[in-house]
């Protein structure tokens, strides 16, 4: 609901913002993940479950990616990690972007940077 107040409030006042489609999957998204991660709770537990990077089967590898996001300067950046199944990284590369106006944005490019340093390591 944020992102489609804030959508309408900068078209209001005559700023360029995401789209309402845009704002939409947004806000859609975001509650998706939301009620992924939000398992269900013991009553009356305080216990976190943590879970940890687990290695790939033998013989193959795992690229690990992921993106943070300035929703105020609008900036964010990538990472990726690729690892062997002893653990053993074989690459990492970190990237920064500007011009990023939604979360989505910068979760996409960590995508194609993963495949990118993939693609490299051939």
């Amino acid at each position: 609901m944020r992102a489609i107040w804030t959508a309408r409030n900068k078209r209001y006042h005559g700023e360029t913002s995401m789209s309402i489609t845009q704002a939409c999957r947004w806000a859609r998204d975001m509650a998706s993940d939301l009620i992924q991660t939000s398992g269900p709770c013991a009553k009356g537990s305080n216990s976190i479950k943590v879970t940890k990077w687990q290695k790939p089967p033998a013989g193959l590898i795992k690229v690990n990616v992921d993106a943070s996001f300035d929703y105020e300067g609008k900036q964010g950046a990538t990472a990726v990690m690729i690892r062997d199944d002893m653990g053993q990284v074989i690459a990492i590369r970190c990237k920064w972007y500007n011009d990023i106006s939604i979360v989505l944005s910068a979760e996409a490019p960590a995508c194609r940077d993963g495949a990118e340093l993939m693609a490299s390591l051939k």
